[in-house]
């Protein structure tokens, strides 16, 4: 395998981020907070929260056509520990979240961007990230899973040497191994490909 390309870490400017198109108020909920980036049309946030009564999941999804999708599941549950939320995830998340108010943030399958040129709109290598790893609790957790080998070589390795996180989990996945969480993670298991899971964590300082 080549070498894995690092991320060269930028500094992230919030206050050039536009406002999310849906306002920017956001009432705290009592319960553990999670957050999850490109939630799709909702099967992993509706299946969270019914077994996670506990804790209130944000689950934002930019996508108009799948945002819509995921608001008519929603609608058929009574989930009061669930917010979908359609909006650009930086916008949201930048203008929205304090820092060190998450537990735990979801990137499940995200487009991998496979082209050299599109390294930099990969997750791990947006200055974004510094935002995100901001709203984590110490100890709090970031959740990745993809289907390309490449893209989850990178994460651990950027997440590691750049972002200075913990690797706590990266574990190869196929057909049997878990109840898929995602539709694109039933498509790809049925296909008998190789799904990556990972959990990196915010050492405390």
């Amino acid at each position: 395998m080549s070498q894995v390309k690092l991320f060269k870490k930028r500094p992230f400017r919030s206050h050039h981020v536009p406002a999310p198109t849906n306002g920017i108020g956001f009432d705290y909920p009592r319960q553990p907070l999670d957050v999850e980036i490109g939630s799709g049309v909702g099967l992993h946030p509706i299946q969270y929260a019914k077994t996670h009564p506990h804790r209130y999941l944000v689950a934002i999804e930019q996508t108009r056509e799948k945002f819509e999708k995921f608001q008519r599941r929603f609608a058929n549950h009574h989930l009061p520990n669930l917010l979908p939320v359609h909006a650009n995830a930086i916008s949201w998340v930048s203008h929205c979240l304090h820092d060190h108010a998450v537990d735990n943030f979801f990137f499940f399958y995200p487009n991998p961007n496979p082209k050299g040129k599109d390294f930099n709109k990969r997750w791990y290598a947006m200055p974004f990230m510094a935002k995100v790893i901001a709203c984590l609790k110490p100890n709090g957790y970031i959740h990745l899973a993809t289907n390309a080998e490449f893209y989850a070589v990178e994460a651990k390795t950027n997440f590691e040497r750049v972002w200075h996180l913990e690797t706590l989990r990266f574990e190869r996945i196929q057909a049997g191994d878990i109840v898929p969480r995602t539709h694109f993670e039933k498509k790809y298991l049925a296909r008998a490909q190789t799904c990556f899971d990972m959990v990196f964590k915010k050492v405390k300082t």
